[in-house]
């Protein structure tokens, strides 16, 4: 039996993701971003130092909404730096044929979930969040990567800038 197995179990929750995951698309907007405002590399990590901070504050103000403990570093994992250059580079060049705008994850931060849920409730005040707007979710869980992760991945902007949260599952790590 395979840990997403064991999270699926769970059949009420795992219809509530669905249903949160719908909701949360149906809240982008037509015209959202899907690449950075800018490929140029120094411009970007002055975007993505700007953003940070608000990121940040956002992503606790999420848990807080959604019933986590925003202080507990089983709970949130918001990396101290933004991502390397170098990783920057070449991610863009390995997925993206070098466009370095496609990258949307310079300023990340993962929120770990115990379960169907969870996930569900953190998506739901996602949506409710002030300020915030979605621009891209990656439902990994109905429909896992290559290399059979099981997660949600959703971008939103802040202060121009497009950012990463990854829903993880605590059971996955």
């Amino acid at each position: 039996e395979s840990v997403f197995q064991i999270l699926a179990q769970n059949k009420q929750g795992m219809q509530a993701l669905k249903r949160s995951v719908k909701k949360a698309v149906e809240k982008i907007a037509s015209d959202a971003p899907t690449a950075q405002p800018t490929s140029d590399i120094i411009t970007l990590y002055v975007q993505a130092a700007g953003s940070k901070k608000e990121f940040e504050e956002a992503l606790r103000a999420l848990a807080k909404a959604a019933g986590l403990d925003p202080s507990s570093a089983a709970v949130l994992s918001i990396p101290g730096l933004l991502k390397s250059s170098g990783r920057v580079l070449e991610k863009a060049h390995l997925k993206y044929k070098g466009n370095i705008a496609k990258v949307l994850d310079l300023v990340r931060g993962m929120v770990v979930v115990t379960d169907m849920a969870e996930a569900a409730r953190l998506l739901d005040c996602l949506c409710l969040l002030p300020g915030v707007s979605i621009v891209r979710i990656k439902d990994r869980v109905s429909f896992a990567s290559n290399g059979g992760w099981r997660d949600i991945m959703v971008n939103i902007m802040v202060n121009n800038h497009i950012c990463e949260i990854q829903i993880v599952f605590g059971i996955m790590l």
